[in-house]
C-alpha cells in the first residue's frame, strides 16, 4: 500500500508531498489543481514502465499529428512547463503486508524520468537511506534523498525519454543492502515508437552480509515488482459490452456472481437476476423482478459505471485502483451504497483505491460511510498556495471532514 509520495516536475506540480494515504482515498479541488495529474503520477510510481507512460499519452489523447511532425516535444507535457532540463522526480514509500514472520515491510522507491541518460550516472549514489530494522518492525520510515540535484545536461536528441527506478535498503551498521533498479527507454521514429529495455532484472539485488531477515524482505519484494499491478477507470469513456461481459465472466469464475448481484440490488432492490447472454455480440442483462431480461444499457449509466468499477476491483486482487471523477454516472442517492461497496471489497481483497471527485454529494456520502470503516479511509484537497502558487495537499481525517460538513457547511471543500 501507498503510504505517501513526493512529486517534483511533473505536469503542474513543482514540488508536492503528500503523506499518510489510506487504503480509500478521496481528492477534491478546483479545476487545474492537479488532481488527475496527481493519478498519473501515482500510475508511473506502481508502475515505471514505458507502457505506463503511453498510456497515459493515449488518455490525453496526446499521440497527435503534432508529435509525428515535432517529435522533440513528445514528451513535453509530462514536465512542468514543458521543461525538460528539469527531471520529473517521484519518491514514494510503499508498505507491503506479508503472511510470515513479520506483518509488513517498508520501502522507498524513486522514479525518475527525463529526455537524457544522466540518471544512469547515479552508480555511486544513494537514492535513500533506510534502517532494515524499521522495516522488521513496521514502522514508518525517514526516507532521506538526495540534497543535491543532479545537473541535467542538455542533448539534441530531446525526443528520447528515460525511465530509472530504483529500491535501495541500507543497513550500514551491518554494512548490508538489497539493491534493485530498473531503466528503460522510449524514443519515436517517424510513427514508431521504439521501446529499448535497460536493466530489469532480480539478479540486481545485491544481498551483502546475508542474513535470514534479508532473505525474508528479499523474497516479498520481489513478489511486489512482481506484481506492480494497477488499473484505471475513466471519467467518460464507456466500456464496450463485449469487455464488460468479459469481465462478468471471470468475476464468475471467481465465485463473486452472487456478491456483484447484491451490489446492484442495493441500487435498485428489483433487479433479480444478471447474466451475459450473446446475441449479436456478448453483453450483461439484467431482469427485474416478473419481467424479462434487458442489455444493462436501458438501466441506464449508473448501473454501467457501477458494474465497470466493481468487475475490475473483484478481479484485480492485490491491487491499485485509480478512480478519475468517480461521481460521474452515478446518481447523488446511490453514492452511499456505492461507497460502501468500495469500502468492503478493498479491505477483502487488499486493494488501494484513489479516486477524484467534484462533486459535494459525492464526499459526503464518501464521509459518512467511511467512518463505518475505522483507519481505512481519508480525504485530500488539492489547492494551490495563494503566494507561491504551487499545489499543496490538506489530508482530512473522515471524523474531522464529517465536522466540516456538518458545522461548517463543506466550507473549504473542494478548494473553495
Amino acid at each position: 500500500m501507498l503510504l505517501d509520495i513526493q512529486i517534483k516536475n511533473f505536469r503542474c506540480f513543482e514540488d508536492t508531498k503528500i503523506e499518510r494515504f489510506q487504503r480509500v482515498n478521496l481528492i477534491g479541488g478546483k479545476n487545474n489543481s492537479g488532481k488527475t495529474a496527481l493519478l498519473e503520477a501515482i500510475y508511473i510510481y506502481i508502475s515505471p514502465e514505458p507502457q505506463s507512460i503511453l498510456f497515459l499519452k493515449e488518455l490525453r489523447k496526446e499521440f497527435s499529428s503534432v508529435n509525428q511532425k515535432s517529435p522533440e516535444i513528445t514528451w513535453e507535457n509530462f514536465f512542468l512547463n514543458r521543461n525538460t532540463e528539469k527531471e520529473i522526480e517521484l519518491i514514494g514509500t510503499t508498505k507491503e503486508k506479508t503472511e510470515e514472520e513479520i506483518n509488513s515491510f517498508i520501502f522507498p522507491r524513486t522514479v525518475r524520468l527525463n529526455t537524457s541518460q544522466s540518471t544512469r550516472k547515479l552508480k555511486d549514489k544513494e537514492i535513500a537511506t533506510v534502517s532494515l530494522n524499521n522495516i522488521y518492525s513496521g514502522n514508518k520510515i525517514e526516507s532521506n534523498s538526495l540534497n543535491d540535484h543532479i545537473s541535467i545536461l542538455n542533448y539534441q536528441n530531446l525526443f528520447r525519454l528515460f525511465i530509472y527506478s530504483e529500491i535501495n535498503l541500507i543497513d550500514k551498521e551491518n554494512n548490508s543492502k538489497l539493491f534493485f533498479k530498473e531503466d528503460y527507454e522510449i524514443k519515436t521514429q517517424g510513427n514508431s515508437i521504439i521501446i529499448s529495455k535497460g536493466v530489469r532484472d532480480y539478479s540486481t539485488i545485491r544481498r551483502q552480509g546475508i542474513n535470514k531477515n534479508h532473505e525474508i524482505i528479499s523474497k516479498y519484494l520481489r513478489q511486489w515488482l512482481e506484481k506492480n499491478s494497477i488499473f484505471c477507470v475513466l471519467s467518460l469513456a464507456k466500456i464496450s459490452n463485449r469487455e464488460l461481459a468479459k469481465n462478468f465472466d471471470l468475476a464468475i469464475l471467481n465465485d463473486k456472481s452472487d456478491e456483484i448481484l447484491n451490489i446492484l440490488q442495493q441500487l435498485d432492490p428489483s433487479i433479480a437476476e444478471i447474466r451475459t447472454l450473446t446475441i449479436n455480440e456478448p453483453d450483461i442483462y439484467l431482469r427485474r423482478k416478473g419481467g424479462n431480461f434487458l442489455p444493462i444499457s436501458l438501466f441506464g449509466d449508473c448501473f454501467n459505471r457501477v458494474l465497470d468499477i466493481i468487475l475490475r476491483i473483484i478481479n484485480s486482487k492485490n491491487s491499485v485502483c485509480l478512480i478519475d471523477e468517480i461521481e460521474n454516472g452515478i446518481h447523488y442517492q446511490n453514492q452511499r451504497e456505492f461507497w460502501r461497496s468500495l469500502f468492503k471489497l478493498a479491505i477483502e481483497l487488499d486493494i488501494q483505491i484513489f479516486a477524484t471527485t467534484h462533486s459535494l454529494e459525492m464526499i459526503k456520502a464518501f464521509a459518512d460511510i467511511g467512518l463505518e470503516y475505522p483507519n481505512e479511509g481519508a480525504y485530500f484537497e488539492l489547492a494551490r498556495h495563494e503566494k507561491t502558487n504551487q499545489i499543496v495537499s490538506i489530508k482530512r481525517d473522515l471524523d474531522v471532514l464529517q465536522y466540516s460538513l456538518k458545522h461548517e457547511g463543506g466550507v473549504g471543500l473542494r478548494g473553495e
